[in-house]
């Protein structure tokens, strides 16, 4: 290889080296900024390793990387992430080598910020222009310009750029992970994601690898909680989910508890404690690895960016309470209904292994009304421990209403006389001996068809016929029972439409004295003829009618019916006649 290049000062001048040649991929050992140098000539490998030899740029040194091809060259950037710059030649293997994979590089590996300097012996080749504007290159060069200061500046200008686009996107990662934390349903898991995002931004803040960890303070999340690390990047990947007093390192654990206790920033060499305050009085702390420096302003947008990001916290926290007042029963801090729901939801149908219980408390509401509402607490606060101390692990215990439990679990243990068990031993309340019994609706998931909120909905049914039977009483659901409920369903839909319209009409049976045959009064009687001529019997539409509510409103219709019949009978002369209407007890 031939340099054009002349100059005065010899260290701007390349002069080939003769030992340590290399081929296919060879990298330099050491730690600074990734070079890499792609070239199927030997001599400019040398040169250029000469050129760049002690050179230390933005604080960093240079840590070369080899490679004779383009296919070499790709495997390398595929493998490594961190290569920062690429000293290019694009006649390789091919006229248009260096080329195609700057377009592979950008398109298939989406490698934004890698810097590109395209080098090439045949200046004609490629126009720098076109070069540049369609393959996104940072610099292009001819070989002869492969001197010191020129490389310097060139490589100076491309990492200054790399730096800006990775920390740019170190940046954009840690956003798009505080937004997806602020909308996680599970609390901890959003918590997590929001601190690994803190600690992503943070780094990127203080330009320096994303390298940290986040502890929370003890009982930040539950009374119990100890401080332990939610989040952890770098070397302290392993860390996280560990208690504080355990992490095996003196200087973090000492630095951290310092942080928490004082609850401020502190700065020094052996580390960077940062505090994200919380409104009742507990915190996190973060560590990182402190930069060579940290300069007056640095120190500035350290502290706005903890105010800002303990704002963020709190909001995290408290979407963990909403979490919390959705799916769990504030008074047992068990599973509610909706939590219910989704384990239900969650279930592979049929399952012949488990089986789905509803427990009512038989005369809850009367022990409530005579003891009071603290007492009444207190009792299901006794029978909730026992249901899930009893039962154990596999099952799932919930509150589904007032005084109702709904129980999932194995068969052995989700069933009429284990279930009853439990109520055979006396519960203590209050210093108090109470005897309960409990009524019980079970359901066997062995029906391919049907989902969570079916599932409960027949085991009410199955509790409702107990009910019917006594108390204490178990009955389990059958295809027959739940046939039935859908026909009453039906029926009362139907009766709803049909009120108020003429599918509704009255009438009169005449009361006839025995001895004289005369006719006395009449009896007003409530019909429904469907719209396709069936007569409902009343023997199976006014009870339902009386369940539904809707007998106010059906007495009503055959008061006015039967008073304004009565009346056009007077007015024809029949002045004598009475009229007879049934009243119901709901009416009435």
């Amino acid at each position: 290889m031939t340099d054009a290049h002349t100059a005065s000062d010899p260290d701007d001048e390349l002069v080939p080296i003769e030992d340590d040649t290399t081929e296919g991929i060879a990298i330099a050992g050491g730690s600074g900024w990734q070079i890499l140098i792609v070239d199927d000539d030997a001599d400019v490998h040398q040169a250029t390793s000469l050129a760049l030899r002690d050179l230390t740029i933005e604080g960093r040194r240079l840590q070369l990387m080899h490679a004779y091809s383009a296919r070499d060259a790709l495997n390398l950037i595929a493998r490594h992430d961190d290569i920062a710059v690429v000293l290019l030649d694009v006649v390789m293997e091919s006229d248009d080598a260096g080329l195609k994979l700057v377009r592979t590089v950008r398109q298939e590996l989406q490698r934004e910020a890698l810097r590109i300097i395209l080098r090439t012996g045949q200046p004609g080749y490629a126009p720098e222009l076109d070069t540049i504007r369609n393959y996104d290159i940072n610099d292009y060069r001819t070989k002869s310009d492969l001197t010191r200061v020129r490389l310097f500046t060139s490589l100076t200008t491309a990492l200054r750029a790399y730096r800006q686009m990775r920390a740019h996107e170190q940046t954009r990662r840690g956003l798009e992970m505080v937004v997806r934390a602020s909308t996680e349903l599970s609390k901890l898991h959003g918590m997590q994601l929001f601190a690994q995002g803190v600690v992503n931004q943070l780094c990127a803040l203080l330009g320096i690898r994303p390298e940290g960890l986040i502890c929370a303070q003890a009982g930040l999340e539950h009374s119990d909680d100890p401080a332990r690390v939610i989040a952890a990047a770098g070397q302290y990947g392993d860390l996280i989910q560990r208690p504080l007093d355990e992490l095996g390192l003196p200087a973090v654990q000492q630095a951290l508890q310092r942080c928490l206790d004082e609850r401020r920033n502190h700065y020094s060499e052996h580390g960077l404690s940062l505090y994200f305050a919380t409104s009742d009085g507990r915190g996190l702390a973060a560590y990182v690895d402190p930069p060579a420096d940290l300069p007056a302003l640095d120190r500035h947008l350290v502290e706005v960016f903890c105010s800002s990001m303990s704002a963020g916290f709190e909001n995290v926290l408290l979407y963990g309470q909403l979490v919390d007042q959705a799916y769990i029963d504030p008074l047992l801090h068990i599973p509610n209904l909706n939590q219910f729901l989704k384990h239900l939801s969650a279930l592979h149908m049929p399952d012949t292994e488990r089986y789905l219980a509803v427990v009512d408390i038989d005369g809850f509401a009367s022990i409530n009304d005579m003891l009071g509402h603290g007492f009444g607490d207190a009792m299901l606060r006794a029978v909730s421990q026992r249901l899930t101390s009893s039962l154990g692990e596999p099952c799932v215990v919930a509150r589904v209403s007032a005084d109702v439990f709904g129980v999932l679990g194995p068969k052995g243990l989700v069933d009429a006389e284990p279930l009853q068990a439990l109520f055979r031993t006396p519960f203590h309340v209050q210093s108090q001996t109470v005897r309960l019994s409990a009524t019980m609706g079970l359901v066997r998931l062995d029906q391919p068809d049907l989902v969570g909120p079916e599932l409960l909905k027949d085991a009410h049914l199955a509790l409702k016929r107990a009910k019917g039977l006594q108390r204490g009483s178990v009955c389990y659901f059958s295809a027959e029972m739940g046939q039935d409920a859908r026909t009453r369903m039906q029926l009362l839909d139907s009766l709803r439409a049909a009120t108020g319209s003429s599918q509704l009409f009255t009438v009169y049976q005449p009361k006839v004295c025995l001895h004289t045959g005369r006719v006395l009064g009449l009896e007003a009687l409530l019909r429904w003829r469907k719209p396709d001529g069936e007569m409902v019997p009343p023997d199976r539409f006014i009870p339902l009618a009386e369940q539904a509510g809707l007998m106010a409103v059906l007495g009503t219709f055959v008061l006015h019916s039967a008073c304004s019949q009565l009346r056009r009978l007077h007015e024809a002369g029949h002045r004598t006649l009475s009229m007879a209407i049934n009243v119901s007890q709901a009416q009435l």
